[in-house]
């Protein structure tokens, strides 16, 4: 009885017999792990559950090396904001040199293809940093989804603006502050 008002469930529940035997027994227990918000906090409770964890499995004798842990979705949406971080990092690898060979074809000029790359790397890299600076997001599911949307859009426009500032060398206008005016006019 006083094991069933402390786990506060029926313990009944929480073992599981099979033809008479004892196969599972589940421990619940409660963390300040918040089910909202994924951070570095959860990373740390993870770890420190999958040491114990560990640290009893070698302890343990043959038939108990089934031990298993989990915290629901959190350490699921903890493994996908993993993967999908590691997603957007790939993307970026892969989105910035692809960038560079286009914003050369377009402009056909090394020099603006150069600064027009620059420029979609710091537009990724002040969104991305204006996230985990002033609103205190670590990059998670929500931050890598966004990072790529930012660098599809980044690339869009510069890759427009560079291309235009390029044709207006064509169209005759040669300063700069004609080129300029015409790039963000068109």
């Amino acid at each position: 009885r006083n094991l069933r008002e402390n786990a506060g469930a029926n313990w009944a529940d929480q073992m599981g017999f099979v033809d008479g035997e004892l196969k599972y027994a589940a421990v619940t227990f409660r963390t300040t792990v918040s089910v909202e918000g994924i951070g570095s906090q959860t990373w740390k409770v993870r770890d420190v559950l999958k040491d114990w964890v560990d640290s009893k499995l070698s302890l343990s004798p043959a038939l108990m090396q089934s031990v298993k842990y989990h915290g629901g979705f959190v350490f699921t949406g903890l493994d996908m904001g993993d993967e999908l971080l590691d997603g957007f990092l790939s993307g970026c690898m892969v989105s910035v040199p692809v960038a560079m060979l286009v914003l050369l074809i377009a402009t056909r000029n090394y020099i603006v293809a150069s600064y027009a790359t620059l420029c979609i790397g710091s537009v990724v890299a002040c969104v991305l940093g204006f996230c985990q600076s002033a609103m205190g997001y670590d990059l998670g599911i929500s931050e890598a989804i966004a990072g790529v949307i930012v660098i599809g859009y980044s690339v869009d426009f510069v890759v427009h603006l560079a291309h235009m500032y390029c044709e207006a060398g064509h169209q005759g206008l040669s300063t700069r502050d004609e080129r300029v005016t015409f790039a963000i006019k068109n």
